[in-house]
């Protein structure tokens, strides 16, 4: 269940009950307590922790070959901690302040 599905052995619910002498609804039902999607998640996160190298090369490799605008944002976000930048204004153009923080005017020089 916490590994994607070409990864597990047996590959199916199914065929998961038959080896382990269990049920498929109890498995269904396990999957409904409290905390189990957590805890695959957890699991999920350990998967991914020793192949983010190997996804990272290949996302640079396909921004390279023909990345996207999101692609670009993507890289920029995790490298260079960058954020897009929202502002909201009113007709006229004056800024809508957005939880306290600071506004400027549109077009203006920093």
């Amino acid at each position: 269940m916490s590994l994607p599905e070409p990864e597990r052995e047996p590959r199916f619910q199914k065929e998961f009950a038959k080896i382990y002498g269990v049920g498929e609804d109890t498995l269904t039902n396990y999957k409904k307590k409290r905390g189990f999607w957590d805890e695959i998640q957890e699991q999920w996160k350990e998967w991914g922790k020793d192949r983010t190298s190997n996804v990272m090369m290949k996302f640079y490799e396909s921004i390279i070959r023909k990345g996207s605008t999101g692609d670009f944002k993507l890289w920029f976000e995790y490298f260079l901690d960058w954020a897009e930048r929202q502002e909201l204004t009113r007709k006229g153009g004056r800024p809508i302040p957005i939880l306290g923080g600071k506004t400027k005017k549109r077009n203006s020089i920093p």
